[in-house]
């Protein structure tokens, strides 16, 4: 497993076992939470990826050249008079727009 630890008995890794205090702070039995692992936790963190990804490739490349200019990092790091990259745009809208279908559908709006 990816998390280094396995429990023998359920198979499962350090991703419930992490942290056992806070499901029973919470009340849920551990059957309770694996039953949500595909239906609720799956869904919401491919969404979460998605978003922050698309955001990061909106972002990313105004903030650098912002910096660049306030000369808070080094000047060789960015390059100079680079263009828009109308196709990292597109895409990154994209995975925006399939992350809002998405949530609509799981929803049942669409």
């Amino acid at each position: 497993m990816i998390a280094g630890y396995c429990d023998e008995e359920t198979g499962f890794g350090m991703n419930l076992d992490g942290n056992p205090a806070q499901l029973l702070l919470l009340g849920y039995p551990r059957e309770a939470v694996v039953e949500l692992l595909i239906p609720a936790f799956l869904p919401f963190n491919l969404i979460k990826g998605g978003l922050n990804a698309a955001i990061t490739m909106i972002l990313y490349k105004p903030i650098v050249t912002a910096l660049g200019c306030t000369r808070l990092i080094e000047a060789n790091q960015i390059k100079p008079k680079t263009k828009l990259n109308v196709g990292l745009i597109l895409i990154a809208l994209w995975i925006i727009i399939a992350c809002i279908l998405l949530m609509l559908s799981i929803e049942g709006v669409l």
